[in-house]
């Protein structure tokens, strides 16, 4: 790939390439290629891809003790053959569990990937190297795509990195070091600049952002994938996402997660969840599992596993019912073909 050229940025663009180290989607992407020993797993990305990517990054829910969910690679960085890409194809959130039960599986046809003899050493990185030192050379191999990505989005310093370096400057004995607060949690972070301020603080500076609902992640994945794909991924996800929609319409109907009638309001989708508005559970009793049913399946199919179009739409019609004449889900458009073995109670 061509080298970046300067020529025609802005000051303020210049310095959203200087800010790459400093935000906090980007030293993700720093990790990442450093966990994969090469920045070429940012390969085949566009500017519209690096856009994608980014708001992958920052949208990924935060840990709960009850239940992680988290980026998950489809075509697996550790291959042996092939490397997984850190493109938005490649990437789906997914229960911790379920991604481990994967492992490094591989699904014919799903994810981005290069061959491994394809990559370079002269895009090498190593376990040593910082975040800075990677994303110059990432900012080498992308090239022009990343010009044109700063030309665009802003780059925006992580609040995290804006505190240390307040509380760089307010320690005038010396005490603190960038490198050890990079590895404290935020809240002794905010707890250490108080202090350094002579406040004793009881709370965060930096209160952890409520997590989305899981049904609302899969939608959009779905979403994403079926319009992005092609061949059967694209076509399997397709099919899967009308049913996640029809099923998501009926849960949002209970008072559990009002937050699902966001579904109505979505940007991509909200036209098409309307369609499914009268769809219904009929038994309230069984919104967990439904709901649990939903959330398995939907990550089988965007791992690239082969569904079975049958079983989808007879759960859906099982735990479903439609409460107005006239507006039933419909699957006159699409083929039902394929299936594999299911086993009800492995979710």
């Amino acid at each position: 790939m061509a080298h970046r050229n300067k020529k025609g940025l802005s000051s303020r663009q210049e310095n959203r390439l200087g800010n790459l180290a400093l935000n906090k989607e980007w030293r993700y992407i720093s990790q990442q290629c450093k966990r994969a020993g090469s920045v070429q797993i940012m390969s085949h990305h566009t500017v519209a891809s690096l856009k994608q990517l980014v708001e992958i990054i920052c949208n990924k829910p935060n840990p709960r003790k009850d239940r992680n969910v988290d980026i998950s690679h489809v075509y697996p960085v550790k291959g042996n053959e092939r490397m997984g890409l850190l493109h938005p194809l490649n990437l789906v959130y997914a229960e911790s569990d379920q991604n481990k039960k994967n492992g490094t599986r591989i699904f014919k046809n799903a994810g981005y990937s290069i061959d491994r003899v394809e990559l370079k050493s002269k895009w090498r990185v190593t376990d040593i190297m910082k975040d800075k030192d990677i994303l110059q050379l990432l900012e080498k191999f992308l090239g022009s795509v990343l010009t044109e990505y700063v030309r665009k989005y802003p780059v925006k310093v992580w609040g995290r990195i804006k505190l240390i370096d307040r509380i760089i400057k307010l320690d005038k004995q010396g005490k603190y070091t960038r490198d050890s607060l990079t590895e404290i949690p935020s809240i002794f972070l905010s707890a250490i600049h108080a202090e350094l301020h002579g406040v004793t603080l009881t709370g965060s500076y930096f209160p952890q952002k409520k997590n989305r609902s899981r049904v609302l992640l899969y939608i959009e994945d779905l979403y994403r994938v079926a319009r992005d794909a092609d061949g059967h991924r694209a076509e399997n996800c397709k099919f899967m996402y009308r049913i996640f929609l029809a099923g998501a319409a009926a849960l949002s109907k209970a008072s559990y997660q009002p937050e699902l009638l966001d579904i109505y309001k979505a940007k991509d989708y909200g036209e098409e969840a309307k369609h499914y508005k009268h769809r219904a559970l009929r038994n309230i009793s069984e919104y967990s599992k439904f709901k649990a049913f939903l959330i398995f399946q939907a990550s089988d199919c965007l791992v690239g596993k082969k569904i079975d179009e049958g079983m989808l739409k007879g759960t859906l019609n099982k735990y479903t019912k439609t409460i107005k004449n006239g507006s039933c889900f419909s699957f006159t458009s699409i083929k039902l073909k394929g299936c594999y073995e299911y086993f009800p109670d492995a979710w």
